[in-house]
């Protein structure tokens, strides 16, 4: 699925204020941030399927990025989370929320194992 962008992606991303994006944002955009989503619903500023990544944002251009209740959705799990480390800045913050599952559990502990041998 190739993204829609319903913003200036390059303006947004180069502006003054902290770039913020919410994945998985629904129908739910908050004010000040990129709202992502798989639906093109009012107020998604990009729509794009998740489970490709986040190609379409450059590395280290995310200071927040905000991520609730979506990952247990997430097939294609391993792919998201490399993306979404490598678009943060340095010193960057991931905000995730999910409703915990053994599967999920599981696979935020190895993903940070295999990151942390990667330093």
């Amino acid at each position: 699925m190739q993204p829609l962008m319903k913003i200036d992606l390059e303006k947004a991303l180069d502006g003054d204020q902290p770039v913020i994006i919410e994945l998985g944002c629904g129908k739910k955009k908050k004010q000040d941030r990129i709202s992502i989503d798989k639906v093109n619903l009012p107020g998604v500023d990009i729509v794009a399927d998740l489970e490709e990544g986040l190609a379409f944002l450059p590395d280290g251009s995310v200071d927040e990025i905000h991520c609730r209740s979506v990952l247990e959705h997430i097939a294609n799990f391993e792919t998201l989370m490399a993306d979404m480390v490598r678009v943060l800045k340095p010193g960057g913050k991931c905000l995730i929320t999910f409703f915990l599952s053994i599967y999920l559990l599981h696979a935020l502990l190895l993903y940070r194992v295999d990151q942390d041998h990667q330093v």
